[in-house]
């Protein structure tokens, strides 16, 4: 534990471990950076967390698409007291643009999943426009 000056406890994580669900200090997990205070786990590029209730916040999945960027470690989306917040919706938080939804696996509204790079594309790129001839 640690504390900002002039606390009356230490009620901070250090860097490296996180506060869990019953503000107990507990390291980092594996795919995960911690860095510290009141934010929870940031999974790692390829991993992705459940972000609806702070008590899953350090279980992280590897994801079996391309479309987990990891998180920001910077975005105040991971503070303990902001975690489920509408404000911080899953697609722009974790997942590439185009993807959504639990592990990111799922393509929005105007994209497409393609295989041969294992992530999601624009209806719009020219990549997934076909030509057919008849």
């Amino acid at each position: 534990y640690t504390s900002l000056v002039g606390s009356l406890e230490c009620d901070q994580a250090e860097i490296g471990y996180f506060l869990n669900e019953e503000d107990v200090s507990v390291a980092c997990p594996s795919h995960s950076t911690c860095i510290g205070g009141l934010f929870g786990p940031v999974p790692d590029t390829g991993y992705w967390v459940d972000h609806s209730d702070y008590q899953f916040a350090g279980l992280m999945y590897k994801c079996s698409r391309d479309t987990c960027k990891g998180g920001n470690s910077n975005s105040t989306c991971w503070n303990k007291n902001k975690f489920n917040k509408t404000a911080c919706h899953v697609a722009n938080l974790q997942c590439v643009t185009g993807a959504g939804g639990p592990f990111c696996g799922s393509c929005l509204d105007g994209y497409v999943y393609q295989g041969t790079l294992n992530t999601c594309k624009s209806c719009n790129d020219s990549q997934n426009v076909y030509t057919m001839i008849i």
